[in-house]
């Protein structure tokens, strides 16, 4: 799974029911040693792991840069004895985003090779406006001729947005107008993933 957002709603959700979720425990983290606190590994983020299981393409409320450059994963959001926060590690929604910097680059380079790895993406509430997420969409599609996308959305204009995004593609990808949560999602789903030669073309208004 990888995200744009930056919250913590899933992570909340997870806690709060008590369980041991794999995107609290896989998140491309490490512990630090001889110390209680985990530090984002760009190493193995840059290695394509498919041990990372959640992704957050833009950093996290819970993501902090300590005094020592070490990015650590802090829930409370209070520093470790004998070392101070200076930041927290996220981009907000503004015009300008810089995947050329750290931990972004690295997090950029995990998504491009899981877009690699998957035959099949499933895309939920991304209105695909950034271009760099779209770049590796549309390479995954060109790297595979058997890859496709189901997307969830009603909106037309999210549907002329992407057909001509993906010029020459959009018999690979399809879509599910239910919304996620809804009775009909899980059923409209699953009829997509089955139906393998299934795409729409979109006519542009």
């Amino acid at each position: 799974m990888a995200t744009t957002n930056y919250d913590l709603t899933l992570e909340s959700y997870a806690r709060g029911k008590g369980d041991r979720h794999t995107y609290l425990t896989y998140r491309g983290f490490k512990k630090i040693e001889y110390e209680e606190a985990q530090e984002l590994d760009l190493n193995l983020l840059r290695s394509g792991s498919k041990n990372i299981h959640y992704l957050k393409l833009h950093g996290s409320l819970d993501w902090w840069v300590r005094d020592d450059k070490k990015i650590v994963l802090n829930g409370c959001g209070k520093p470790s004895y004998g070392e101070k926060f200076s930041s927290r590690v996220l981009i907000y929604p503004v015009y300008e985003k810089s995947i050329s910097e750290e931990p972004f680059s690295s997090l950029y380079t995990a998504f491009r090779k899981l877009i690699y790895e998957e035959k099949v993406i499933i895309v939920i509430g991304y209105s695909f406006r950034d271009l760099s997420i779209n770049n590796a969409f549309l390479d995954g599609l060109r790297q595979d001729e058997d890859s496709r996308i189901i997307i969830c959305t009603r909106s037309d204009a999210v549907k002329g947005r992407i057909k001509r995004i993906f010029l020459g593609y959009n018999n690979r990808i399809a879509y599910i107008g239910s919304h996620f949560g809804e009775q009909d999602f899980i059923k409209d789903l699953k009829e997509r993933l089955g139906n393998q030669n299934e795409g729409v073309e979109i006519e542009e208004k």
